[in-house]
């Protein structure tokens, strides 16, 4: 079933997260927080430990943002937008712990679609991650329906256990029938380690850090795009 959202700025989105930020307890807001990403435009300083080539080693820095949105990224990137509000933590179907969340993380392979975007098609979102240490994590975007900020976990692309609806790493001991919900690639990877290691305990966490789990972006934008129509104010 597709869903709406409303056609709004990368900015508008920012403002109306953080205002659902301020009507959560969790997150910890400061002033300086509140004087600048309720508003439009601004500065925001931070100190940020960047590796300095000179020295050749990591050193602490002052960084300055004009952008807003990026420095609400890098601020609040530790954050568990999961649970901002009732209606996301309903939204978001796919169980996995809140752990390591991640919205700035250029290491990640959901790097692409962190933080905010907008879309071809008029869809402005903001994407985040999150999972335990022993799981793979996992994609959803929260976005604005004309009612209220909502998420959503896109299934194509995206990296969780279809049979048992979880993030990776949760499942010990899989059965056959679940097995083959794994894509191909995931499958067939699993299938040569083991034949290449056959004495090596595989069960667990250790059975996913083995192999390389394919995101793919493309496919998650495909989902996102056909999922999600956008209208109007």
């Amino acid at each position: 079933m597709s869903r709406k959202a409303t056609n709004i700025s990368a900015t508008e989105l920012r403002k109306r997260i953080f205002d659902a930020m301020l009507e959560n307890k969790y997150f910890n807001v400061s002033d300086e927080h509140r004087k600048l990403f309720s508003n439009d435009e601004g500065i925001f300083v931070r100190n940020e430990y960047l590796f300095d080539e000179e020295v050749g080693y990591w050193n602490s820095k002052e960084v300055r943002y004009t952008d807003l949105n990026l420095a609400f990224t890098k601020e609040f990137s530790g954050c568990l937008f999961q649970d901002l509000t009732s209606k996301i933590i309903k939204d978001i179907d796919i169980r996995f712990d809140g752990e390591n969340p991640d919205c700035d993380s250029e290491y990640s392979g959901y790097a692409p679609l962190m933080g905010f975007h907008t879309l071809p098609n008029g869809l402005t979102f903001f994407g985040s991650t999150s999972g335990g240490d022993w799981e793979w994590p996992v994609l959803f975007i929260i976005y604005h329906s004309k009612k209220q900020l909502r998420a959503y976990v896109p299934r194509d692309g995206n990296l969780f256990n279809t049979s048992t609806m979880e993030a990776y790493g949760n499942q010990v001991d899989l059965t056959e029938q679940q097995r083959l919900r794994r894509p191909p690639e995931i499958e067939s990877d699993i299938e040569n380690y083991k034949r290449m290691h056959p004495d090596e305990d595989l069960s667990g966490v250790e059975y996913l850090e083995n192999f390389d789990l394919n995101i793919d972006i493309d496919k998650i934008i495909a989902d996102i795009t056909s999922t999600i129509i956008v209208v109007e104010k």
